[in-house]
C-alpha cells in the first residue's frame, strides 16, 4: 500500500439542480514539515477540527464554499520528500524563466522555495460565475494560515506567488507589489555553534546584519571561517610581494590584451618592473609558466588580467586603499597601479604600510566568504549575483582574503563555498 493511498476522497456531490461551480486549485510551498502540524494552522485560523482526522487530509465548508486540504510534510517519509522537492523544483524552474525588473525578488524567492519542507494543495469550489468578492473572502484566511506555516501561497495554477500579507512576490507577468523580498529566517540548534570562539560569532552576525540590510539572502547554516588562533596571517614583506607579482601579471596581460603587444613586447615592457621589485621571488608556479609560456592562450591572458582585483585587496591590507568597496564595480584599475608606481620596491610598499589589523583581515574575510556564496547560489540557476554584485570581482577578492589569513600558496587557495 503506497503512501498515498492514505489520502482519502470526499464524494461530490451531483445532482441536475446544482449550480455551474467555479473551482480553484491553489498551493502553499511551506517551511513546516509536520503534516498535521499544517492542519492545525487551519483549525487555529477556521476553528476546526482538521487535525483530529488522523489522517493529513480534510474539507473546510462556508454554505456552498468549500475547500479541500492536503498536507505533504517531510515527516511522512522520503516517498513524500522526493514529492515536496519536486513541487519547489517546478515553481522554481518556472520563476527563474520569468522577465522581470524585480531580479533581486526573483532570486530570494527561489532561495525560500528550495527549502521548502510542506506542501499543501487546495481545492477551492463555489457557485458560479466567479466572483472577485467570494475570492477575497476565500483568500484573505488563507493569508494567515501560509504565514503560521513559514510559507508562499501559489495561485493562477501556480504562476503568481503571494506573501502572506496577501501582496503579490512575483506574478506571471513580472509585475511584485513589493520592493524586496527576504526568505523565512531558517534557526539554526542552540548548539549548532557549540564551542565557537565567541569573536567568530560576532563577524558572522555582522556580515549577516551587513547583507541582509542589502537584501542579500545568505544560509544562516554556513560554517564559521578561521579564527584569530587558527589563522596565518602573512608578514607585511609577503603581501607586498604578492601585490609586486599580481601587477606584474595583470600589466604583461594589459600589454597583451589591451595594446596588442607581442609576446616578447610584453616581455620587455615588464622587464624593468620585475627587475625593480625583485618579483622573481614572488611569482607563484603559475604567474611564471604564465610568464615564460611562448603561446599563451586568450583565455590565459584574460585570467590574468582580473589579477587587479587581488591586487587592490593586496594595498587595502597594507593600508593604501580606505576601504574594500561594496563588489558592484571593478576597482580603479589606474589607482592601484598609480599606488605601486610610487613606492617602486617592496621595501619601500612596506616602508610605507599601514597594515590592517587582524580583526580587519578575518571581519573582511568573513564577509566575501558570504558574499560569494550569494553568488555562487545564483550562477547554479543561471541568473546574475545579487545586489548588482560583480561575481568576477567577489571570486577574486574572496581569493585574496583567504590568502591572507590561510596557509595555502596562492595557486592552491581555497574558495570554496
Amino acid at each position: 500500500m503506497g503512501l498515498f493511498d492514505r489520502f482519502k476522497k470526499e464524494k461530490e456531490k451531483t445532482g441536475t439542480d446544482t449550480p455551474a461551480f467555479v473551482e480553484k486549485k491553489l498551493y502553499i510551498l511551506c517551511m513546516e514539515k509536520n503534516s498535521n502540524t499544517m492542519l492545525k494552522a487551519f483549525d487555529s485560523v477556521f476553528g476546526t477540527l482538521l487535525a483530529d482526522s488522523g489522517v493529513n487530509n480534510g474539507t473546510l465548508r462556508n454554505g456552498e464554499l468549500s475547500v479541500q486540504v492536503v498536507t505533504y510534510g517531510q515527516d511522512l517519509g522520503d516517498e513524500c520528500k522526493e514529492f515536496i522537492q519536486k513541487q519547489a523544483n517546478s515553481v522554481c524552474g518556472y520563476t527563474a524563466s520569468l522577465e522581470t525588473a524585480h531580479t533581486d525578488i526573483k532570486i530570494n524567492v527561489i532561495h525560500q522555495l528550495l527549502r521548502s519542507k510542506g506542501f499543501i494543495f487546495l481545492k477551492c469550489s463555489y457557485p458560479g460565475p466567479e466572483d472577485s468578492v467570494t475570492e477575497d473572502m476565500l483568500l484573505q484566511p488563507l493569508y494567515a494560515v501560509t504565514s503560521k506555516v513559514h510559507g508562499l501561497l501559489l495561485t493562477d495554477e501556480a504562476t503568481t506567488i503571494i506573501n502572506e500579507d496577501g501582496k503579490v512576490v512575483l506574478d506571471q507577468s513580472g509585475n511584485s507589489q513589493l520592493e524586496w523580498f527576504m526568505p523565512c529566517e531558517q534557526p539554526l540548534p542552540a548548539d549548532f555553534f557549540n564551542g565557537a570562539p565567541a569573536s567568530s560569532l560576532r563577524r558572522r552576525d555582522e556580515s549577516l546584519k551587513l547583507l541582509r540590510d542589502r537584501h542579500i539572502h545568505v544560509t544562516e547554516w554556513l560554517p564559521l571561517i578561521e579564527s584569530e588562533e587558527d589563522a596565518h596571517f602573512r608578514t607585511t614583506e609577503e603581501i607586498a610581494g604578492r601585490a609586486a607579482a599580481l601587477l606584474i601579471v595583470a600589466l604583461y596581460s594589459e600589454c597583451l590584451l589591451g595594446d596588442k603587444k607581442t609576446i616578447s613586447e610584453a616581455r620587455e615592457f615588464v622587464k624593468p618592473i620585475i627587475r625593480s621589485f625583485h618579483a622573481e621571488m614572488y611569482f607563484s608556479p603559475k604567474e611564471k609558466d604564465y610568464l615564460e609560456n611562448d603561446d599563451s592562450s586568450e583565455n590565459e591572458q584574460i585570467q590574468f588580467a582580473w589579477q587587479y582585483e587581488p591586487l587592490m585587496v593586496m594595498l587595502w591590507a597594507l593600508g593604501y586603499e580606505k576601504e574594500l568597496f561594496f563588489p558592484d564595480h571593478i576597482c580603479d584599475v589606474p589607482g592601484v597601479v598609480r599606488t605601486m608606481h610610487e613606492h617602486q620596491t617592496v621595501e619601500a610598499l612596506v616602508q610605507d604600510a599601514a597594515p590592517r589589523s587582524q580583526a580587519e583581515l578575518l571581519q573582511e574575510a568573513d564577509l566575501i566568504y558570504r558574499m560569494d556564496w550569494a553568488c555562487v547560489g545564483t550562477r547554479i540557476h543561471g541568473l546574475p549575483a545579487p545586489a548588482g554584485m560583480n561575481g568576477g570581482v567577489v571570486m577574486e577578492r574572496h581569493k585574496a582574503l583567504n590568502w591572507l589569513i590561510c596557509g595555502e600558496d596562492w595557486d592552491h587557495v581555497d574558495i570554496s563555498t
